[in-house]
C-alpha cells in the first residue's frame, strides 16, 4: 500500500493481477475512478469478500475471477483454506484444484492500455514475466515468492525487466514488494 500511495499518478490505469480482498483495487478506484481499475483474481471463493470491499467503499472497478496468462498457463488454480495461500503452485492438505477461465495477458493489455502493472500473485510471477508485454506498462509493483521461485527464476524476472528498459526503485522497494519504473521515450 505504501508502494501505491507514493507511486500511483492521476494519469494512471492500473491493471491488478490477484484482488485479493479488493483493498488496493478499491483504493486505486477512489482515487483513479472506476474506468482506470482493471483486476482480476483466480480464487472464485474470494468474489464475495472482493464484492462486499467494493460496496463498501462505494467502487466498482473492472472485475473478473479469472487467471491471466497465455494458452500455456493453464487454467486449473489451488484454492487454499487460508486464501493467501491459494496459487496455480503444488497445493497443500487442505487445498482443492478447481477450474477458472484463463484470460490472455497480452490482449488485455492491448485493450484497456494500463500504465501501471500491480501484481500479488503467490508464486506466478515468473508465469506473467515470461509472456508479458509491456507496452503501455510503466510501472510495475509486484510481491515476490521466493520460496516459489528458484533463483534461475527469479533472476529471469529481473532480466526481462531490465531487458525493457525498468529500473528499480530502490526508496520505495522492500524485501519482498518490488517497484519498477521505465521512463516514456520521447518521440
Amino acid at each position: 500500500m505504501n508502494i501505491i500511495e507514493s507511486r500511483l499518478k492521476s494519469s494512471d490505469k492500473v491493471l491488478e493481477l490477484g484482488t485479493g480482498i479488493g483493498f488496493i483495487s478499491a483504493y486505486c478506484a477512489k482515487i483513479l475512478g472506476n474506468d482506470n481499475i482493471y483486476t482480476y483474481e483466480a480464487n472464485p471463493f474470494m468474489e464475495h469478500v472482493i464484492r462486499e470491499m467494493y460496496d463498501k467503499n462505494n467502487v466498482d472497478p473492472k472485475f473478473e475471477i479469472a487467471l491471466v496468462g497465455d494458452k500455456n498457463s493453464g487454467n486449473e488454480f489451488v484454492a487454499q483454506n487460508d486464501f493467501l495461500s491459494s496459487s496455480q503452485k503444488a497445493a497443500r492438505k487442505d487445498g482443492k484444484k478447481i477450474s477458472v477461465p484463463l484470460l490472455n495477458l497480452n490482449a488485455i493489455i492491448q485493450k484497456y492500455v494500463p500504465s501501471y502493472l500491480v501484481m500479488d500473485i503467490e508464486g506466478n510471477e515468473l508465469e506473467v514475466f515470461s509472456v508479458i508485454d509491456f507496452k503501455s506498462i510503466f510501472k510495475v509493483q509486484f510481491e515476490l515468492h521466493p520460496s516459489l521461485l528458484t533463483h534461475d527464476e527469479i533472476d529471469f524476472i529481473f532480466r526481462k525487466l531490465a531487458d525493457n528498459h525498468f529500473v528499480k526503485d530502490e526508496i520505495v522497494s522492500t524485501e519482498k514488494n518490488y517497484y519498477f519504473e521505465r521512463k516514456k521515450l520521447s518521440s
